[in-house]
């Protein structure tokens, strides 16, 4: 449809035809284009350069949809016969930027045109979502304690999955809590301690959580950081698999060992097995954060395993896994 071609009839004319929309606080947009006259045939394709990647166009004539598409790519052709409306909707655009929206093609005598449908061509949206794409980027973002709240995050409807990640500055700090819910806050997708942190050091944390955009086009994301001045990089990212956390712990068995108490593994991990040999003082492998409570313990001189299936994830961020008594210990776990 887009190559060179002659003339249907002697009345084709060359269509070139240009709406704008500013786009809302939401990311939306509405583009409305004017009606062919009666007896008169619009073919042509879309596009909306400049547009972001995290954008979706939908195009619809009448009842008829014809079609969703992804950022500047193009789309079509679209045909409007005669007194036919093509109304195209976005969503995932920047708030308060005004967008052009482009239909080229040809403007034929209907009794000289076939009708057509659009040409099949590989998903714009996986060729723009493959590695995820970033919603919301914050640099410096300072908070003496409390809460951080972001703007309203505008959700790309073929967005399925959301990747939070939080960077202290300082390397000391990591949020708290982080609540990701809907715009009303009647519904929480995510709130609990993150559970992907390298600490200390770094101090960077991720969450991870499915998301409906049918629902909720758009979400709010908090973080409860400590109570001390500092400043943070927080990212938000989307991805078209729906995938949990659980995908992020499926990396190579790590098998450790260690006698006596102390430390055996920091959080986050996802537990596969548990071993302990009771000394003449006894031992147990314990979990430490919300509240230490042993996982597995040994009388002196008991040895005894404990396995775990996909629930034995370690996610509060500070958690960890100690040795107590004389004995010995080994746990084996994945991560990440």
């Amino acid at each position: 449809m887009g190559q060179s071609q002659n003339p249907v009839s002697s009345v084709t004319q060359q269509l070139t035809l240009s709406t704008s929309a500013v786009a809302s606080a939401t990311g939306t947009a509405t583009f409305t284009f004017q009606s062919p006259p009666q007896g008169v045939t619009w073919t042509g394709t879309l596009t909306c350069a400049g547009s972001p990647a995290t954008s979706i166009f939908l195009a619809v004539i009448g009842a008829t949809s014809w079609g969703d598409w992804a950022g500047a790519s193009v789309y079509g052709p679209v045909q409007a016969f005669g007194m036919e409306q093509l109304i195209v909707t976005a969503t995932g655009l920047t708030s308060g930027v005004s967008y052009d929206l482009e239909w080229t093609g040809s403007s034929d005598a209907s009794t000289q045109v076939q009708p057509i449908f659009p040409d099949p061509v590989s998903s714009a949206q996986t060729v723009q979502f493959a590695q995820g794409t970033q919603l919301f980027s914050g640099a410096s973002l300072s908070q003496t304690g409390g809460v951080i709240s972001l703007p309203p995050i505008t959700l790309p409807s073929n967005i399925r999955t959301l990747i939070v990640t939080t960077l202290d500055n300082s390397g000391f700090h990591i949020p708290s809590y982080v609540s990701v819910a809907s715009l009303d806050g009647t519904r929480f997708y995510y709130e609990q301690p993150p559970y992907l942190y390298s600490f200390p050091g770094t101090a960077s944390s991720c969450v991870i959580c499915p998301v409906n955009t049918v629902l909720d086009p758009a979400v709010i994301i908090q973080f409860f950081v400590p109570l001390v001045a500092d400043t943070y990089t927080i990212k938000v990212f989307g991805d078209t698999a729906q995938y949990d956390e659980s995908v992020f712990y499926n990396g190579p068995v790590t098998t450790v060992s260690a006698s006596g108490p102390g430390t055996i593994v920091y959080g986050p991990c996802r537990l596969l097995a548990l071993t302990v040999a009771g000394g003449a003082s006894g031992a147990a492998i314990q979990r430490n954060v919300p509240a230490a409570a042993a996982l597995l313990d040994a009388s002196a001189g008991l040895y005894t395993a404990l396995s775990f299936g996909s629930q034995g994830i370690i996610i509060p961020y500070g958690d960890y896994l100690s040795l107590t008594g004389g004995g010995g210990g080994t746990v084996t776990y994945a991560y990440p």
